[in-house]
């Protein structure tokens, strides 16, 4: 199991939390930028995209820190994080510079992303 120990850092599998804790961050600070600098800068359709992608990122990590204590395995948190890293990461280019350099990311990020939800959901990994 993964604790945060008496000094308050994380310890063994602590990645799963920080990890967590970066997307939440990350994904409400985009959802907020959306209110009013954002929402200036960007056309509809980006911002949308930005949007959508910030609270799907927001609530991932909002979840593998809920769940990260009771997480054994490595596998479905890393697809989680991992695929919406990817699929994050490929709608940020998309939405900032209208560049679509490695589409192809967007599924595959969200596929990993759902397979890491499944396994969980199956009881791989989790105590």
């Amino acid at each position: 199991m993964t604790n945060i120990n008496g000094s308050g850092a994380v310890s063994a599998n602590g990645w799963i939390f920080r990890s967590g804790a970066a997307h939440s961050f990350i994904g409400i600070a985009l959802l907020f930028l959306t209110m009013h600098p954002l929402r200036d800068a960007l056309e509809a359709a980006p911002l949308e995209l930005i949007k959508i992608m910030s609270a799907v990122q927001a609530l991932n990590g909002i979840a593998l820190l809920a769940l990260w204590p009771r997480l054994a395995g490595k596998l479905a948190p890393a697809l989680i994080a991992g695929g919406v890293a990817a699929s994050a990461l490929m709608i940020w280019i998309i939405a900032f510079t209208g560049m679509h350099p490695f589409d192809l990311m967007v599924p595959l990020g969200g596929l990993a992303m759902m397979i890491g939800w499944l396994l969980l959901l199956l009881g791989k990994g989790v105590e």
